[in-house]
């Protein structure tokens, strides 16, 4: 079974169809990217898996377990949305442990994490950057 699975999501808006019976298996540690055109469901999808919109159809599961069912909060998900949102006022590394400290993570743990996620996007050297200092991609 895979890490995440999205089987037959649907979500629908009145009689418009937005998603219709998706389903995507994605394994752990397996980079994956969503390419299609405007306006095909793309963020609606990840609305739902987030939590943020609730499914019309279908399900998703994590490591065996259902977490259509839950929450926001207790999914474990986060969105990153196109506009960026970066609070110009923090560095690079204050933005991405904000959420963390959001949860109660903080000190050594929480400066692994980010530590560990600005390298993962090659990042790790503009962590005392500012957002203005990035450019757009890196932003």
């Amino acid at each position: 079974m895979a890490l995440l699975e999205i089987q037959n999501v649907t979500r629908r808006f009145g009689e418009f169809t937005a998603v219709d019976g998706v389903s995507i298996d994605i394994e752990a540690g397996e980079f994956f990217t969503l390419l299609a055109p405007a306006g095909c469901g793309k963020t609606t999808a990840l609305n739902c898996l987030a939590g943020l919109l609730p499914l019309s159809g279908g399900s998703i599961w994590i490591d065996e377990r259902r977490i259509d069912t839950l929450a926001p909060e207790a999914r474990g998900f986060g969105m990153v949305f196109q506009n960026y949102a970066l609070f110009p006022h923090m560095t690079v590394g204050d933005n991405v442990a904000f959420g963390l400290r959001m949860r109660g993570i903080r000190g050594e743990a929480a400066r692994g994490r980010v530590r560990q996620a600005l390298e993962m996007v090659r990042l790790a050297d503009r962590s005392s950057d500012y957002p203005a200092q990035l450019s757009g991609g890196q932003q």
